[in-house]
């Protein structure tokens, strides 16, 4: 998966570690046959996972920053 989203983005190595934690991220949040009818993160937690806030692994993204 981590090989594929490198590739897929043409990143290099560096981004590996980010990589893994996406791909972690993203499996605990998904729905498998380990766990019935819950993801791994609501069977561990109890709690419905939001992914509101999901975006497509190497999106750039910019931060805006107020200076008061």
């Amino acid at each position: 998966m981590v090989c594929s989203m490198l590739s897929g983005k043409e990143l290099p190595k560096e981004f590996w570690p980010k990589a893994v934690n996406w791909s972690v991220y993203v499996l605990n949040w998904s729905p498998t046959l380990a766990v019935k009818d819950v993801t791994p993160e609501e069977a561990w937690s109890g709690i419905k996972p939001c992914v509101d806030n999901s975006r497509v692994f190497g999106w750039l993204m910019f931060m805006c920053l107020t200076v008061k």
